[in-house]
């Protein structure tokens, strides 16, 4: 299951991963700029920074002295995490 840890975002991919599937090992890992980030979930970059802050969205990997990127399968498995909370959520109140 998608989960912040205490280290950072963490997913399980064959649970979280947006096709059911595992992750293949050989599937190279592609970062992504903020305002893809933005983008892929719909929320303002100051959402990003305190979520991110609060550990409840994955954390930025520095690629230099002042870039930042995200692993696009983490914020994948970040959005699939929040409609299986809501799907979650309308099955209690039937």
């Amino acid at each position: 299951m998608c989960k912040a840890t205490s280290d950072g975002w963490r997913a399980n991919y064959s649970i979280c991963n947006l096709v059911d599937e595992p992750m293949a090992e050989d599937t190279p890992i592609r970062f992504i700029r903020l305002p893809e980030v933005l983008r892929i979930t719909g929320i303002s970059r100051s959402l990003v920074y305190k979520l991110q802050a609060e550990g409840k969205f994955p954390r930025g990997v520095k690629l230099g002295a002042i870039s930042v990127a995200w692993v696009e399968s983490e914020v994948q498995a970040w959005c699939a995490q929040r409609i299986a909370e809501r799907d979650a959520s309308a099955v209690s109140r039937l």
